[in-house]
């Protein structure tokens, strides 16, 4: 009971057993934001939840704007240190990087996927690897480069070239579940 209304961060509903899946929605993002979060609030948030497994998933939106290797590397430099400030509020978490999928766009009058988004995928990747974090190409698991334009036809992207469909999310998810699966089945 209170004569003034306390503020709400956040809730939660989980039960006491299975599996809880938290969210903390960031749309339009590219991941470098965390460090600017209140750090009380966030490491109070992660003491309550106490989660065993951190996935991140940036990097999309970043694409279209990354213009040379130097910029990838900024951002890869970046995330890392976002990565490592969440880490710090729960060290004894997993963490999981989700890269981002291939992306099309118009180069000459064609679709193509931009120049530099391969790249990108392998600095992220190196990033991770170096870093103790888990790294999940989502790209190479559509399929690669130009892989877009594939997706589109079956109807599991959206015609800008970026977005799943929920057809096509419930199989990158599937993909994703699959490789997670495998490698902790065979880690064993």
């Amino acid at each position: 009971e209170s004569k003034i209304s306390p503020d709400f961060y956040g809730l939660t509903l989980d039960g006491s057993k299975g599996v809880h899946l938290d969210n903390v929605a960031m749309r339009g993002n590219s991941g470098t934001t965390f460090a600017s979060l209140n750090s009380e609030s966030f490491g109070s948030m992660y003491q309550q939840l106490n989660p065993k497994v951190i996935i991140f998933q940036y990097g999309g939106n970043t694409v279209p704007y990354l213009k040379d290797s130097l910029q990838i590397k900024n951002y890869s430099n970046y995330l890392k240190n976002h990565i490592n400030w969440v880490r710090r509020k729960s060290p004894d978490a997993s963490i999981i990087f989700v890269g981002p999928s291939d992306m099309t766009t118009t180069i000459n009058g064609e679709l193509k996927s931009y120049a530099l988004l391969q790249y990108l995928d392998k600095v992220l990747q190196q990033q991770c690897i170096s870093n103790n974090v888990a790294y999940w190409s989502m790209f190479k698991a559509m399929g690669g480069e130009n892989s877009m334009s594939f997706w589109v036809d079956k109807k599991l992207a959206a015609s800008d070239y970026t977005h799943f469909t929920p057809q096509g999310t419930q199989i990158i998810s599937e993909l994703f579940f699959t490789a997670l699966y495998m490698d902790l089945k065979s880690s064993k």
